[in-house]
């Protein structure tokens, strides 16, 4: 396809998210053009592919526009990142050129298996983790669940998804915490699929569970297993970051990881680190842990929700402290993302103040204590 702007996801990919809304992809935002009202507890995938939004979407790209839902990818492309949107154009070239744009298979899927998860991140919520319940509840006197999985129907459309499927993102909750049937049946029927040798299977962890063996069993079978741990900063801060979680047993299976895949060729380790607020500043001693101990270089990804925790919050007279510290760093890519930081979002702080005093003080926790510099920076 020669059009510049050109993406295919809207032909090729099913994104589901934790409530059960489907997406094209993980970057689109829900909340353009009427997307908020596709979802697979109450539409099928079928009625999905044939909706007005996608309809819509997929004609802005075929006239070379730039949809406003897309945003995040134009942001990133804007710096010189590599987006979703270029990084699967170059993955999957030779798969996305013999696509029929009039019936297209499904080939990237992207699937939450639950929001079971032992940790209560900062920059998580209830939707996606099953421990954020409580607090939230108690906080703010809302009660979320999720039962995304529960309704055979429903899993029986996502397993039909597969057939073709080249590309599978795994998320949750802790993927590895859902260790059961359903997980197993899915990896099974990615192993017997006639793309079993070229499949990219993708699982977003947070790096606190080791998998048991019969998962790397079942992986031997897969083109490629991409095991991607997020993790966003090291000792005190990333145990602020990711509530309940331990520095030190994290770093024992991050070190275990790459041990292990370094000796099977068809696994490997990455790193998601979620570039907010509370982590660019530090991004360069962060990079500077990951290279010393051998460890793949992270890919970063720009926080979006909650909006109050974005990295360029800052006051604009503070942001120039931020971004030159960032700019003389060794790494290309923090000095790329540096930009981010210059995004307009001061009105953000006060919210960032009360929200974070707010879950301070369920936690028991400071973050005046535990990031001085940053807290210094975000004063007016």
């Amino acid at each position: 396809m020669d059009l510049p702007n050109f993406c295919y996801q809207p032909w090729v990919g099913i994104d589901l998210d934790n409530d059960g809304y489907i997406k094209p992809c993980c970057k689109l935002n829900g909340k353009v053009d009427g997307w908020e009202k596709h979802n697979i507890k109450n539409v099928s995938i079928e009625e999905y592919k044939n909706s007005a939004s996608l309809k819509k979407l997929k004609e802005d790209f075929l006239s070379g526009k730039k949809p406003a839902a897309c945003e995040r990818c134009w942001k990133e492309e804007d710096v010189n990142y590599p987006s979703k949107r270029k990084l699967d154009n170059a993955t999957w070239q030779k798969e996305f050129e013999t696509v029929d744009l009039f019936n297209p298979d499904t080939l990237l899927l992207s699937l939450p298996l639950s929001n079971i998860c032992n940790l209560k991140c900062r920059i998580c919520s209830p939707k996606s983790s099953s421990s954020w319940i409580k607090e939230y509840k108690d906080v703010y006197g809302d009660k979320i669940s999720n039962n995304l999985l529960e309704s055979t129907h429903e899993w029986k459309n996502i397993l039909e998804l597969c057939e073709n499927v080249v590309e599978i993102h795994i998320h949750g909750g802790e993927p590895f915490l859902y260790d059961n049937d359903k997980h197993l049946e899915l990896l099974s029927i990615l192993t017997k699929s006639k793309n079993a040798n070229k499949i990219k299977l993708h699982y977003s962890t947070n790096c606190t569970i080791f998998p048991d063996e019969k998962y790397w069993s079942l992986f031997e079978n897969i083109g490629l297993v991409d095991i991607q741990v997020s993790i966003d900063d090291i000792g005190k801060r990333f145990e602020y970051n990711r509530k309940n979680a331990s520095w030190s047993e994290v770093k024992q299976n991050l070190f275990k990881y790459r041990d292990i895949i370094s000796k099977k060729p068809n696994i490997k380790l990455s790193i998601s680190t979620t570039v907010s607020v509370f982590t660019i500043y530090y991004l360069p001693e962060f990079f500077e842990y990951i290279y010393k101990n051998n460890l793949p270089k992270p890919w970063l990804g720009r926080i979006n929700s909650p909006a109050y925790y974005k990295c360029s919050i800052f006051p604009e007279k503070n942001k120039k402290f931020v971004v030159d510290k960032l700019l003389s760093s060794k790494n290309k890519d923090i000095r790329n993302i540096s930009n981010w930081v210059f995004d307009n979002d001061e009105s953000l702080l006060d919210e960032f103040f009360i929200k974070t005093k707010l879950h301070d003080s369920y936690r028991d926790e400071r973050f005046e204590e535990i990031f001085p510099e940053i807290s210094e920076l975000l004063k007016r």
